[in-house]
């Protein structure tokens, strides 16, 4: 299972936050994306 860690300051999470994960996780074939709020 590949997972990825995507940091940043999350306040609040908004959609642009989800579709920048879910473009990564497509792209570079990732199973999981892990949010790390800073």
């Amino acid at each position: 299972m590949r997972i990825a860690m995507l940091g940043g300051s999350f306040n609040p999470i908004h959609i642009g936050h989800c579709a920048l994960a879910d473009e990564v996780r497509l792209r570079l074939n990732y199973d999981k994306i892990i949010f790390v709020p800073a």
